[in-house]
């Protein structure tokens, strides 16, 4: 019997009151769902929240999840005049 490898990325929501939305974006991507991501395969989890969502490395000791705001003010001046910052350009 052939045994299927363990998922890179499963989505989760944040809190309960995420949860149709971790679905949704779960459905949207392809990608598998999972109530508590630390008991997962997966090599990341892709954290959903109501305001928006963060990615988090599943496994021993991993750091604090990953997350960009792209409505903050100090990203709002790097697309209106930080042409010089590198990510002023890409974004």
């Amino acid at each position: 019997m052939t045994q299927l490898a363990a998922p890179a990325v499963v989505v989760t929501a944040a809190n309960p009151a995420a949860l149709a939305r971790a679905q949704q974006v779960a459905a949207t991507l392809g990608l598998p769902s999972a109530r508590d991501w630390r008991q997962s395969a997966a090599q990341l989890a892709l954290i959903v929240d109501i305001e928006g969502a963060s990615l988090q490395r599943i496994g021993p000791n991993p750091p604090g999840p990953v997350s960009i705001n792209f409505a903050a003010p100090a990203m709002e001046h790097r697309r209106k005049g930080g042409q010089n910052e590198l990510l002023g350009r890409a974004v």
